[in-house]
């Protein structure tokens, strides 16, 4: 069946402009015989008309309303073959009956038609005129002229199917541009660019009104608004570092596929596989700035943390480039233009010449790597410097790039090192004198008990008056020589021989600063020493001893980083006080709390704690606690060690506190027995001379004596 293409009504006037247009002689032999499609014709002009037909180059024919063909000129005959008196629809489309396209009705009802029809019979495409005309009797035909116009219209087709193949290329030219202007945008982020995708999809397709977008990209889904899932959709892989990292899909809401034919396009095949190689290099270029980003903030970060800048030095240029820390470093205003001079300007004056040779050394081919001081806001500091210096092919230095470190921090540390170094120096030699001292006392001791107390057997047994000067003499001489071993002792170990009243808080604040230097640097020392504490009467060097040894002990027992806290409050004991308090008397006392966080101790070792030279370290040592548990109890107070291994320590000492008015304490003299009264007294002593002297005075007195070496020989007298 012929495709019918177009047709309009067509008025008179119209149709001899439209005979003009289509053959203007026709037109012109038309005009000029005043002839009128509608008239009546007279047998003279109907022949005028036939001849005009005759010769034009369009095809005409003649039908009457029953179909049959009355005239065709010989265009027609040519391009349809002979005419043999057949019907119009059998003769032009090989029809048994009427078509069903055909303007018959509309030409008899008096209208001019102008349309198109396809005739498959000859595969081609024809402009038609048709038009009513009337003959003498006033009967009506139809006049139609015929133009081929295939190659026109294939010409035309030909035009609008490149016109629509460009529109859809200069669409997706639009989605590609417009995609690009997304991922080129600063700052922006992976999300934002695939909601922007999201957008500029559907315009770019064939059917922009049912066209749906969709990406997932990790977690994260993007979808149009008009999202609907459906069967008919296109995907793609959305690829970055060679793994999958999403897909982008394209469908349509409504199938649009034709018969035998992909519903999508080849080029919008290629286009959503353009779209998601872009995206995949999108996402590759963002994760690679981000890592690049975060490489460079942790770069900045270590370096101003580590206080390590670098710079390059162009050697042929002289021009001198720092990072914004190495400007830090040197104290130098940021972005201030550099030279090798300039640096060299900011070392310290007694530095330059030190610097400057070891740089001439080193771009001689020796290594650069040296420490010198500059002056920064007015104070000394310490830089490191180290490069790597790039040589040309002929060996000439052209380049160089380093980094200076401040390293002040380690310099002023290994300072104070020495000088922590020196001072522990002094103090182990200040023990070691402490230790030869104690024993020199001990012995001394000793044997000036002995001078001593024959000198009161001398001066019992000797009533010469001439002697008694020289006896006071040597009574003087040797309570000099007491006072020096009672001094000594007092150096050495416990005791209470310079008594003097202070509170727990000024004692605890004047003495800690003094014992710091035994403490391990990378402990830290917490302190809660209330203003309001008591005061008290105490020894403060031997109470500064002992306190120097808990807090020994305490850093010795943590093995790194760790707590040492220091407490200190009032207490008042009474008879509710808490069983491990039970041997002090009653009444207000200094409590000093000191607590570690280090290794602790188990029972075995915290019941021999105070055992003199017990000790779980090195040998030699062993004193400390054993000294400090002597001075508190001499002190009248008591120490408490409560630990548990792998919990810490922590050590209570208890001293009374200050009282406002003393007792006054009575000087208890020696009562000589009366005659024929006696009493006996065992006598322990290891030294034999002092232990005789004893034993002598005592007999001299009146009493009954039994003597003793030692503990274990007393006990068996005594049984």
């Amino acid at each position: 069946m012929p495709k019918q293409k177009k047709y309009e009504v067509m008025s008179k006037d119209e149709l001899i402009q439209e005979l003009k247009r289509l053959n203007p002689e026709t037109h012109k032999n038309i005009k000029e015989k005043n002839l009128k499609p509608t008239n009546e014709l007279s047998s003279i002009e109907r022949d005028n008309l036939k001849n005009i037909f005759h010769n034009i180059s369009d095809g005409v024919y003649i039908v009457s309303e029953s179909f049959d063909i009355q005239y065709i000129n010989p265009v027609l005959v040519k391009e349809f073959g002979p005419f043999k008196g057949q019907k119009c629809y059998e003769y032009f489309h090989d029809r048994q009956k009427k078509c069903t396209w055909c303007k018959n009705k509309e030409v008899f009802e008096g209208e001019t038609v102008h349309w198109e029809c396809e005739v498959v019979k000859h595969n081609k495409i024809y402009d038609l005129v048709d038009m009513p005309l009337k003959n003498s009797k006033g009967q009506t035909f139809k006049l139609e002229m015929i133009r081929d116009i295939t190659d026109k219209k294939t010409a035309e087709d030909k035009l609008l199917k490149k016109t629509n193949e460009l529109t859809e290329r200069v669409k997706e030219l639009n989605c590609l541009y417009n995609l690009s202007k997304l991922i080129e945008k600063k700052n922006s982020t992976i999300d934002e660019i695939l909601e922007g995708v999201i957008g500029i999809i559907p315009p770019a397709w064939q059917y922009p009104e049912i066209t749906y977008a969709k990406i997932v990209c990790g977690k994260k889904t993007f979808l149009s608004k008009n999202y609907k899932d459906t069967e008919w959709v296109q995907s793609a892989d959305i690829n970055a570092f060679n793994l999958k990292k999403g897909v982008i899909y394209v469908g349509y809401l409504k199938n649009k596929a034709l018969e035998n034919k992909n519903i999508f396009l080849k080029e919008e095949i290629l286009l959503i596989n353009e779209i998601s190689e872009r995206l995949g290099r999108m996402i590759e270029h963002k994760q690679t700035e981000s890592d690049s980003a975060k490489n460079q903030f942790y770069l900045s970060k270590a370096q101003e943390i580590g206080d390590i800048g670098t710079w390059e030095l162009d050697l042929t240029k002289n021009k001198l480039i720092w990072t914004e820390q190495t400007y830090i470093n040197f104290g130098v205003p940021f972005g201030t233009p550099l030279t090798y001079e300039i640096f060299l300007n900011c070392v310290h004056p007694e530095d330059r010449d030190y610097v400057n040779r070891e740089w001439t050394a080193a771009i001689d081919g020796k290594p650069y790597d040296i420490e010198h001081r500059i002056i920064k806001n007015s104070k000394v500091r310490w830089l490191r410097e180290k490069a790597d210096i790039n040589f040309n092919k002929i060996g000439k230095p052209v380049s160089a790039i380093g980094f200076c470190q401040d390293i002040s921090k380690h310099k002023f540390a290994l300072e104070e090192k020495l000088k922590l170094e020196t001072h522990l120096k002094d103090t182990q030699k200040t023990e070691a004198i402490a230790t030869l001292a104690g024993g020199i006392a001990h012995q001394f001791n000793n044997a000036l008990s002995g001078i001593v107390g024959n000198i009161d057997l001398l001066e019992m047994s000797l009533i010469d008056e001439d002697n008694e000067k020289y006896i006071d003499n040597m009574k003087l001489s040797s309570k000099k020589m007491i006072k020096l071993t009672s001094q000594l002792l007092a150096y050495a170990r416990g005791g209470k021989y310079q008594e003097e009243t202070i509170s727990g808080n000024a004692f605890l604040r004047k003495t800690l600063p003094l014992i710091m230097h035994t403490i391990k640097p990378d402990i830290h020392i917490d302190t809660d020493i209330p203003n309001d504490i008591y005061s008290m009467k105490a020894d403060l060097t031997q109470l500064q001893m002992a306190l120097s040894a808990i807090m020994s002990n305490a850093s010795e027992a943590i093995e790194e980083v760790g707590l040492i806290k220091i407490k200190c409050k009032n207490i008042i004991i009474s008879k509710k006080t808490d069983s491990v308090q039970k041997n002090l008397k009653e009444g207000i006392y200094i409590c000093i709390e000191i607590e570690d966080d280090g290794m602790g101790m188990d029972e075995e070792v915290c019941d021999r704690i105070f055992e003199p030279f017990f000790t779980t370290n090195f040998v030699g040592r062993g004193l400390g606690m054993a000294a400090a548990y002597g001075i508190v109890n001499n002190h009248c107070g008591t120490i408490i060690v409560d630990s548990k291994l792998g919990s810490g320590t922590k050590v209570r000492i208890y001293l009374p506190a200050f009282e406002l008015a003393d007792k006054e304490q009575k000087v208890q003299e020696i009562k000589i027995l009366k005659k024929n009264e006696t009493k006996t007294v065992l006598v322990i002593e290891d030294e034999e001379i002092v232990r005789d002297m004893i034993i002598t005075q005592l007999e001299t007195l009146g009493y009954q004596t039994f003597s003793a070496n030692n503990g274990k020989d007393a006990i068996s007298i005594i049984k």
